[in-house]
């Protein structure tokens, strides 16, 4: 297995474990892809933040100063900024989920892979930042983990709406039975 394939993987078990609020799984994928280098960057190795997440005044975590590439008024700089620190990949995925509820919105609300990368406007400075995780998109067929995560999903609804269904009837049941 090359590092791309143990990447995907890694990441698809770590969607698998997180409540992804409606992000698209080729998404998350691509961009922690990008973002990691595959899993290889120092920041994703050593301190499980696989989506270049900074550490604002905000936040309350271990953070972890790197040097790192932005690009300001077309002009490529490296600068040192700090970064969050997580225990885990999962964490660093629900720190990420939870980014989009707060600062790019339209991103979970996203019909097609393609609307969530266009809302993820602004999320980095890279030039061609939302091209490029189309294009690792396409060329890994990563739409196929779209496809799975539905076939996990609808077990789990269906189950959900049955278990409702299933209390109600029996709340409605005892109910009756103490207002005879």
């Amino acid at each position: 297995m090359n590092y791309k394939e143990r990447y995907i993987t890694r990441m698809w078990e770590a969607i698998k474990e997180v409540d992804i609020k409606g992000s698209f799984p080729s998404v998350i994928i691509a961009q922690g892809a990008l973002e990691s280098d595959w899993g290889r960057s120092s920041l994703a190795v050593n301190y499980n933040n696989y989506f270049g997440i900074k550490a604002r005044s905000t936040w309350t975590g271990a953070t972890v100063n790197m040097q790192t590439g932005e690009i300001f008024n077309g002009l490529s700089v490296t600068i040192s900024s700090n970064f969050r620190v997580y225990p885990s990949i999962e964490a660093s995925l629900r720190d990420r989920i939870a980014l989009l509820e707060r600062s790019y919105p339209s991103a979970l609300a996203a019909t097609t892979p393609e609307g969530e990368v266009r809302a993820l406007r602004g999320y980095a400075t890279a030039l061609n930042y939302e091209t490029t995780i189309l294009n690792i998109i396409k060329s890994n067929n990563l739409t196929e983990y779209d496809n799975k995560i539905q076939n996990i999903m609808k077990p789990k609804t269906t189950y959900s709406i049955f278990l409702f269904f299933g209390v109600l009837i029996a709340g409605l049941s005892i109910y009756k039975l103490l207002n005879k």
